[in-house]
């Protein structure tokens, strides 16, 4: 794995991956002007062996999460249904969480609002379409996940939250 030289790089990467499993050793060594991941088996098991890709995948997960970041698009479909992003101000604001609210009208006799965490960026272009920046792609598919919930795209006319590329199959309705 290969990441950029910058000393606040290589820190944010070391407390991302703090939780690591035992029998693997993991070392940033610096190669031909490159800095490097290494990650070594220590112990010969097979269990330890299986999860050797799965951890490597991880790490890369992190590595990119950390240099570029993860950008995922939902879009939301129905009449009537909007986002509205609104910054919030300091006296409203907690602590741990960000100065961004989102407030979603989805067909509801109520507007429903997530406050979104502090390492988790919107925005929206349009008001049917709602675009999120951040470093762990785990947690922002969970965000995401938590947002699709409100309101679940509908089989029959295709009306709720999804993925800007995600396609639902429509199901026919009643014929007679």
């Amino acid at each position: 794995f290969n990441f950029p030289s910058s000393s606040s790089d290589e820190n944010q990467l070391t407390k991302k991956v703090k939780n690591f499993p035992e029998g693997f050793q993991l070392r940033f060594e610096k190669n031909n002007g490159q800095n490097e991941i290494v990650l070594k088996n220590t112990e010969n098991s097979k269990q330890i062996q299986t999860y050797g890709k799965t951890i490597a995948s991880l790490i890369d997960k992190k590595v990119i999460g950390v240099v570029q970041g993860f950008f995922v698009s939902l879009e939301i479909r129905g009449i009537g249904y909007r986002v509205v992003l609104k910054e919030i101000n300091d006296s409203e604001a907690l602590s741990k969480q960000s100065k961004q609210k989102l407030i979603f009208k989805l067909g509801y006799s109520h507007d429903i609002e997530m406050v979104l965490p502090a390492n988790v960026r919107a925005f929206c272009p349009k008001h049917t379409l709602l675009c999120i920046y951040g470093v762990d792609y785990q947690f922002l598919s969970q965000i995401c996940a938590k947002i699709k919930s409100f309101k679940k795209p509908e089989v029959y006319k295709g009306k709720g939250i999804r993925f800007k590329d995600e396609e639902i199959r429509l199901r026919v309705g009643k014929r007679k």
